[in-house]
């Protein structure tokens, strides 16, 4: 059962995030992928009023908000703070940009939208006791990597303000790192630009997703075209995909990607 209260420990993720111009198209789609479901909560700061909450097995995985034409769309990630002013003025002491926040999310949580200093959107918040996020079980978050343009700033900016500590992982030509939290593996990080990985991307949190253990993961893909889905890249135990609106994922097997 994979049912993890959000909050225990700053730094680690907490929520992750859909900003989206089509909430029922996203909802059909990512529906019949991962076999979610959804209930609509009030929200007066969204667009028009409503946040979606995606569940598997009755346990809250994602959340999907509508966007107005001509705002930023995708998945972002959410890291759990203790002391949301606080973190507030250390992103931008830092040279980050907070977006909008710290506000209160009717008794989900406090919650901040804010940017790195290397232009990747990102959440942090002080969850609700009540609140699970499910993780690492079927249809569920799997791991978060953040890809940037300069690896030494990201690394610094985000050891400060959550204390990770910083292992290297040079392979094949990429530049690529582990964040910990004590010993625990947390989030990666790669360099866009490097071998393999287009250097004209904008700087993102790329949100992985595990798959079904009953579900083959190239049976799982090979649905994605039809379901208006687009394969950008597939390999052996994980494959990048576009939703309809082209927010981009990834979906993951079994291993570790720290791993891979």
């Amino acid at each position: 059962m994979f049912r993890h209260p959000t909050g225990e420990r700053p730094g680690s993720p907490c929520w992750v995030e859909l900003a989206t111009p089509d909430v029922p198209a996203a909802c059909a789609f990512y529906g019949a992928l991962f076999g979610w479901e959804f209930h609509v909560e009030r929200d007066q700061v969204a667009l028009d009023g409503h946040y979606t909450v995606a569940t598997r097995d009755g346990t809250p995985v994602a959340g999907l908000y509508q966007t107005a034409e001509g705002q930023p769309t995708g998945w972002s990630l959410h890291l759990t703070v203790s002391d949301l002013a606080a973190t507030t003025r250390t992103v931008e002491y830092l040279g980050g940009t907070v977006r909008s926040g710290p506000r209160d999310t009717l008794g989900r949580a406090t919650v901040a939208h804010a940017v790195d200093p290397c232009g990747a959107p990102f959440g942090f918040r002080r969850t609700a006791p009540v609140r699970v996020f499910g993780t690492s079980g079927p249809g569920m978050f799997h791991h978060a990597c953040l890809s940037t343009h300069d690896g030494t700033a990201a690394d610094e900016f985000y050891r400060t303000l959550f204390g990770y500590t910083c292992e290297q992982l040079r392979d094949d030509g990429i530049d690529r790192a582990v964040w910990r939290l004590g010993d625990q593996r947390v989030l990666s990080r790669l360099v866009l630009g490097d071998k393999h990985v287009a250097a004209t991307s904008p700087a993102h949190w790329e949100i992985h997703f595990r798959t079904d253990p009953l579900v083959d993961i190239d049976v799982l893909v090979a649905q994605v075209p039809g379901r208006g889905g687009r394969v950008l890249a597939a390999f052996d135990d994980t494959a990048l995909l576009a939703d309809p609106s082209w927010c981009l994922f990834r979906v993951d097997r079994h291993a570790d990607p720290c791993d891979d």
